[in-house]
């Protein structure tokens, strides 16, 4: 618009910017009334990192302006070396900017166009917000009476202004922007000065504006591991896509930035939470020697045999980019190829793609979903899992497409032995947990389980066989186990009560690899095969899991796949719906009878699961969320008088019902059988609690009084017999109890006296998994499959069975979306809204490196 003069103000002896438009646009009035425009706006704002205005003035028909002059270079200038800021930097400059969005949206004015370039460094070390040339007033909170007078439309109507990577997904569509577009446009620049890289830039598959629009930054940590988590998940959340998981106030940015500051000035800084573990481990961060960025390297001392091993890693490298969620992948024996499951236009498909990039193909294109591909070891064909035939089982399909064949039926979670003669995977009998069988890959009516009864916790999950076809490795709820085919025996490689996942052989079959949320974010691990502390491989930015390792060892293939779960609050009468977003996980969520909080498991204090609450006024959160517990905590249910919390937690590995005063404070157990006791609910009078229990070795219904948060006599068992029971939830009038029993691997719901008397079946192919029952006319709310992909929560009529979509729907792909609770009228309904992201990404090293 114009030019700037280093200027010299001669009455007060100091320096100054003086700007002016060039002529031509000075005699255009409405380029003039915008140039204008920036001292009026910069004028309202008295603030030590916003550019102050000294004088508005005319001189040869020529409007000027008169500023401070910064010593120093615009951000722009700072970031053309193509290296990040120090952490600490980028921290006070967070603070200082952020401080200025606040100052400025108190006054009513909107930047709209921040940007590195509007961003001045001095020399003092301070960031300086300048150029409000396209601000906007608006109305802010407590000058409603004055804005509405001042504040003008700045541009026509549906006119986008701004810089189109700095702006906002909903600016860029046109709509009337709001404090929330500035937060945006700041997380954008923070993120450059954690990576000096663009959060949105052009590639192949997308200009800026669809990039804004689609696609997910890379993740801060993937460029960068200097840069500590608290720091990426601010970042994360300035920069959310939809404008109601964002900050909603430049104010809750700021005390989130601030607390960070102050935890690393005062030392009260844990390198464990931040960076992850270091626990007995060596770990090195290399540069590389282009100067780029830290590389994505790691190493570790291999506890095994021998000396110390150092593994060094090259950096991941992104393999997929498509709109969709990629997952499952599965590298070919020689590593040329990658297969995964993917929702790209729709379903879930089997695809193809070069271990270089390129073009995916996809393998299937049945309606039903196809997912966790498995090669077989000569590369010639896939397996992999399809509910095409009514029930999940092991299809088989030509590496380069073609028709697919039944293999296993009523099976999950292929894994083809070396040989190609055998084929483990996972099966879930009618009385029980899931279980890993093993088969003649010509002969599958001939399979058997893989180990006795009672090895692993909550099922068995996620075969893998070792290169010499010795040893088995798979998970259980929380654990590694290897496993001898031949003597059909187990024993557990991991401890701790954080789940492992997904485990993989070493190429050499030395170690095994997993996924992790071991230090409170989902990375890549390994342990030695013959057991002992598990080494962390990355940093868990992605998060990353499943890895999958090539024949030689020279690369492993693993996915960013995430579940961004967030607690929603929906009101039943107006449909409307309300996120409580947080960068954190979430899930299992309750609400208080009276509808007034809302208590879910929340990970945003670090590794740990614990229980948090959030108080609710006219169906919207009010305040901070509160941390009620230091330590992980499951499935809370509130006392019908709202006092009491009811939950399971593990203690000294053993599962027990605690209560605890919805308000926090000392947790009391409830139960303290040596069997896992989970899954509580209280009586319609506050009296009993109905839980699931593993006494007698199968899961069923007791139920047991309580008073004043403490068990009350003994516990009597509700159901019996060879089926898994679950969900129990009571009826209104407090006589019978709805729960869940597995037929089948099916779900059902069913009905029970009290007393065990008067079983009834209600339901038919539910596959049903959360159960809330409401005083007529509302009647049962259950979450299920109902036959199709996908969670839905429905009202079931006890008659007849027939279940009924909600309006709108509730739906979700993600475990977490069968988790739900309503309050006692049934007016509110709070659950977990969950979105899942994934691409493949791929490490390459020396051969024998995995």
């Amino acid at each position: 618009m114009g030019i700037v003069f280093h200027a010299r103000d001669v009455r007060l002896g100091r320096d100054a910017a003086l700007k002016c438009p060039w002529p031509h646009l000075a005699s255009d009035p409405v380029s003039r009334h915008r140039f204008l425009r920036e001292s009026k706006a910069a004028s309202r704002i008295t603030h030590p990192t916003i550019v102050p205005v000294f004088e508005v003035f005319e001189e040869r028909d020529l409007p000027w302006i008169a500023m401070e002059w910064v010593d120093g270079a615009t951000l722009t200038d700072v970031l053309s070396g193509g290296e990040p800021l120090p952490v600490d930097e980028i921290i006070v400059h967070a603070e200082d900017l952020t401080d200025a969005l606040r100052a400025a949206h108190a006054k009513g004015v909107l930047h709209r166009d921040i940007k590195p370039g509007n961003v001045l460094i001095g020399k003092d070390g301070r960031a300086r917000l300048t150029d409000f040339g396209l601000a906007r007033f608006f109305s802010a909170e407590g000058e409603a009476s004055q804005q509405s007078t001042n504040s003008s439309q700045l541009t026509k109507e549906g006119k986008i202004v701004g810089t189109i990577a700095y702006m906002s997904p909903e600016q860029l569509l046109g709509a009337e922007p709001d404090p929330r577009t500035d937060i945006f446009a700041l997380g954008v620049i923070l993120y450059e000065m954690c990576t000096a890289k663009a959060a949105f830039s052009p590639t192949p598959q997308w200009d800026v504006y669809q990039a804004v629009q689609r696609k997910e930054p890379v993740a801060i940590g993937r460029l960068n591991y200097a840069v500590p988590r608290a720091l990426e998940r601010i970042i994360r959340k300035a920069i959310a896509r939809r404008p109601e998981e964002r900050y909603q106030d430049a104010r809750d940015m700021l005390a989130d930035v601030r607390a960070l500051k102050r935890r690393r000035a005062s030392g009260d800084f844990d390198p464990e939470e931040e960076f992850g573990s270091r626990r007995r481990a060596s770990w090195t961060v290399i540069l590389a020697s282009s100067g780029a960025l830290a590389l994505a390297v790691a190493a570790w001392i291999a506890w095994h045999r021998g000396d110390p091993a150092p593994v060094v890693l090259g950096t991941p490298r992104q393999i997929t980019s498509a709109p969709g969620t990629e997952h499952d992948p599965a590298i070919s024996p020689d590593g040329t190829l990658i297969a995964y499951a993917s929702d790209e236009g729709g379903g879930s498909h089997i695809w193809l793609i070069d271990a270089h990039g390129g073009n995916p193909l996809r393998l299937t294109g049945d309606p039903a979903a196809d997912r966790r591909p498995t090669w077989f070891p000569d590369g010639s064909a896939l397996a992999f899992v399809s509910d095409r035939g009514g029930r999940d089982a092991v299809w088989k399909v030509p590496a380069l497409g073609g028709s697919p064949t039944l293999v296993v039926p009523d099976a999950d979670g292929p894994a083809v032995s070396p040989d190609g003669r055998r084929i483990a995977f996972m099966r879930t009998p009618a009385n029980g947990d899931p279980r890993i069988y093993l088969a003649p890959v010509a002969a599958p009516e001939a399979a058997s389980p893989l180990t006795k009864d009672g090895v692993g916790q909550w099922g068995q999950f996620d075969p893998a066989w070792s290169p010499d076809a010795t040893r088995i490795v798979f998970a259980d709820s929380a654990h590694i186990w290897i496993a001898d085919p031949t003597a059909h025996t187990a024993r557990q490689l991991t401890d701790g009560v954080v789940a492992d996942t997904r485990p993989a052989f070493s190429s050499d079959g030395t170690h095994v690899y997993f996924g992790s949320m071991r230090d409170g974010t989902l990375a890549l691990w390994r342990v030695s095969a013959n057991g002992g502390s598990p080494e962390r491989l990355t940093y868990g930015t992605g998060p990353e899991t499943t890895p999958t390792i090539d024949r030689a060892g020279r690369r492993m293939a693993f996915t960013s796949f995430n579940s961004d779960a967030d607690v929603g609050l929906r009101n039943m009468i107006t449909g409307s719906q309300v996120r409580l977003s947080s960068p954190a996980y979430e899930t299992a969520p309750a609400i208080a009878p009276d509808g007034t909080r809302v208590y879910f498991c929340s990970g945003r204090w670090g590794g740990v699961m614990g229980l948090a609450a959030q108080s609710i006024a006219d169906g919207k959160p009010t305040g901070p969320v509160e941390r009620l517990t230091e330590w992980n905590a499951a499935l809370p249910r509130v006392s019908p008088d709202g006092r009491w919390l009811a939950f399971w937690r593990i203690v000294d590995g053993q599962r027990d019902i605690w209560l605890m005063s919805s308000r926090g404070g000392e947790a009391i157990r409830f139960t303290d059988d040596p069997a896992a006791d989970i899954q509580p609910a209280w009586s319609p009078d506050g009296a009993k609690l109905a839980f699931v229990s593993e006494r007698g070795g199968t899961p069923h219904i007791w139920v047991e009084a309580v008073a004043e948060g403490r068990a009350i006599g003994t516990a009597s068992r509700v159901t019996s017999g060879p089926d898994f029971d679950s969900s129990p939830e009571w009826s209104p009038d407090g006589r019978s109890i709805s729960f869940v029993r597995k037929i089948d691997g099916i779900g059902e719901i069913f009905v029970v006296q009290i007393d065990g008397r008067a079983l009834r079946r209600v339901t038919h192919g539910a596959d049903a998994q959360r159960l809330r029952w409401l005083a007529p006319p509302s009647g049962l709310f259950a979450s299920g499959v109902w036959g199709g992909s996908t969670f839905d929560v429905r009202r079931v009529d006890l008659g007849t069975g027939r279940a009924a979509a909600l309006s709108p729907p509730l739906t979700g792909t993600d475990p977490s979306s069968a988790l739900f609770d309503l309050d006692r009228n049934g007016r509110m309904l709070v659950s977990m809204i969950s979105e899942t992201r994934g691409d493949v990404w791929i490490l390459e090293a020396p051969p024998g490196t995995f």
